[in-house]
């Protein structure tokens, strides 16, 4: 029995773009094109980066889209009375202890809890005329355009 790993040779250097098949100029300049029409056709789209999100319940959907939207540059705020503290430290987002503060914070809601009595009418009248119907509907746009690029 050996006390070594045996050497491996080394390995040949990667090839150039062009020499694949697939990443000839023509697929590169294909794909250049795509990106530039995705490009153009986001033009007259809200920007979401610096926006901020709030999630009602971050259990396990909730917390995947915490992710998620972290990732798209959202800054993200949670609201949930039942999770212990410190849940927003690992993930990296804020926790805020009211309804009416996260929908005060948010510039767009994302809601991932079970309907039971407690949350029954969570977002009812009162909730909604804390929200000027303009920004309502500039928030439900933005994030629908949001989804869809």
């Amino acid at each position: 029995m050996t006390d070594y790993l045996p050497l491996l040779p080394p390995l040949p250097p990667p090839p150039s773009l062009a020499s694949i098949p697939c990443c000839s100029s023509l697929t590169i300049s294909s794909v250049i094109s795509s990106l530039l029409q995705v490009r153009e056709a986001a033009q007259g789209c809200a920007r979401i980066r610096d926006d901020t999100l709030g999630i009602v319940g971050l259990g396990r959907i909730g917390s995947a889209v915490a992710l998620r939207a972290k990732a798209f540059g959202f800054n993200v705020t949670f609201y949930d009375p039942y999770l212990s503290d410190g849940i927003e430290k690992s993930l990296g987002i804020t926790r805020v202890y009211t309804l009416q503060d996260l929908l005060y914070r948010s510039d767009c809601v994302s809601l991932h809890c079970s309907l039971n009595e407690h949350n029954n009418h969570l977002i009812n009248d009162f909730t909604i005329k804390q929200v000027t119907y303009t920004d309502l509907l500039t928030h439900l746009l933005t994030c629908l355009m949001a989804l869809t690029l």
